[in-house]
């Protein structure tokens, strides 16, 4: 779910030759040996042998300068086998001076839900990258990571501040895909919709092109932004968006909202939206009818007693006894506006004094 990071130790790696070529020559092969050994179990990705022979050259070589190294291999090691409290163990001293140290032991905290220890563990490995880091991938997902972890303790303002710079700072790619779901998520609860929009407007190439529930998710943050910022005609496109192609779940959802965006709007025509979900409908009659029933309510506050009438139909299609009910009651009530009493209390009188829950 979250970053992948690869160990493509650019500029460590060519440290650790130039600390193995002093070896090689001052304290004889054998240490050389040891360590490329090590090295070699460890990126071949065999970690029980790399734990191994960690262990043996941290307790054969105690001068050696690549002890801190020997027990983050042997921590990332015990991580990738799933031994997250023995990964803790072992990279707690390390992690002190050495940020992939600090990186992993993050990681082995946030394995175990430890989220307070994994954000101080990330806090700690970007402090050590200093401002200017040589392993960038290794600093964007320390970044991201330390953000998930602020945002499970509560932390919400830091970790939408952490994210905010990482989509500044780094182009879009696979990775940061749940890193931009948080900060959508985030920027909502904090209800920061301009800072939503932004983003919206800054990365929708991209939310196009996501699994349909990630899609959906930001999609839906940013019609709700719009709409509070007052741009009722995107929020709308998005709403209809849902509306006609999302799952049913989001569907709902946004028919729910876009219906508050019509009563405050006059222009956009939810009934249209309706016309073109009837078959996803079918499994929710009872919300189906309340939503023509809405329509109808609305149109006859407004007047237009015709299309009441045509709405109240359609939700009578579907409705519970109750909603037919309500429904013949504001029919009963058109009737008599148009001095059509007979009509009117003939439609009135089943509802109120035989079946109805109004009376009782």
């Amino acid at each position: 779910m979250f970053l992948r990071f690869s160990f493509k130790r650019t500029i460590a790696s060519l440290l650790l030759l130039a600390a193995l070529s002093v070896l090689a020559a001052g304290s004889g092969d054998s240490e050389f040996r040891a360590w490329n050994d090590l090295s070699y179990a460890f990126h071949s990705g065999f970690y029980p042998a790399a734990i191994s022979q960690a262990d043996d050259f941290i307790s054969t070589y105690t001068r050696s300068s690549l002890i801190p190294d020997a027990q983050v291999l042997k921590g990332e090691s015990l991580y990738m086998l799933g031994r997250y409290s023995e990964a803790v163990t072992c990279l707690e001293k390390p992690a002190a001076r050495n940020l992939e140290g600090a990186y992993w032991l993050g990681r082995s905290h946030f394995a175990q839900q430890q989220y307070r220890e994994a954000a101080e563990a990330f806090h700690d490995s970007a402090t050590l990258a200093g401002q200017h880091p040589a392993n960038l991938n290794l600093y964007r997902s320390t970044l991201v990571y330390a953000a998930f972890s602020l945002s499970n303790v509560g932390d919400k303002e830091q970790a939408a501040a952490l994210l905010q710079y990482v989509f500044r700072f780094y182009k879009m790619q696979d990775e940061l895909v749940p890193s931009m779901a948080l900060l959508f998520s985030l920027y909502q609860s904090l209800e920061r919709y301009d800072a939503t929009v932004a983003l919206y407007n800054q990365l929708e190439p991209t939310v196009a092109l996501l699994e349909e529930e990630l899609k959906e998710g930001i999609m839906l943050s940013a019609a709700r932004a719009f709409a509070a910022t007052g741009d009722s005609q995107k929020a709308w496109q998005l709403y209809s968006n849902l509306i006609t192609t999302g799952s049913q779940t989001t569907m709902l959802e946004a028919l729910q909202e876009a219906y508050v965006l019509t009563a405050e709007n006059t222009a956009f025509d939810i009934s249209s939206l309706l016309d073109g979900v009837e078959s996803k409908l079918a499994a929710y009659p009872e919300y189906r009818a309340e939503m023509w029933l809405r329509l109808g309510i609305a149109s006859f506050q407004q007047k237009e007693t015709e299309r009441a009438s045509s709405f109240f139909d359609r939700a009578d299609q579907t409705a519970s006894r109750e909603q037919k009910n309500l429904a013949a009651i504001y029919r009963s009530e058109m009737f008599l506006e148009q001095g059509n009493s007979d009509m009117g209390f003939d439609l009135l009188e089943p509802t109120v004094f035989t079946e109805s829950t109004w009376y009782k």
